[in-house]
């Protein structure tokens, strides 16, 4: 498990809350016609940020949309620009 999850999540509430992406389960955020997601692969050390738009009926179908090199040389304040981009990902996705 990511270290800096929950304090990524705490950063980019705000924005979610502002646009109106809300939990759902495992870890996905939802937005009419979008979900959103993020990963952390532990092999890589990268931290993924990835979007799908649900199709009824259909499983999700996540596309990376941004992502970090991101190991233990990292920091919170290294992580907050990360949430910035994240968050200006996002804002281009949702329009």
């Amino acid at each position: 498990m990511f270290k800096y999850y929950d304090k990524l999540i705490e950063l980019l509430t705000p924005f979610f809350s502002e646009v109106g992406l809300t939990a759902a389960e495992d870890g996905i955020f939802l937005k009419d016609g979008f979900a959103a997601k993020i990963d952390y692969n532990e092999e890589t050390s990268v931290i993924e940020l990835k979007g799908a738009k649900p199709e009824e009926g259909a499983q999700l179908e996540f596309i990376t949309l941004s992502q970090y090199l991101f190991d233990n040389s990292h920091n919170e304040r290294d992580l907050k620009s990360v949430a910035i981009d994240f968050e200006e990902t996002l804002r281009v996705e949702l329009g």
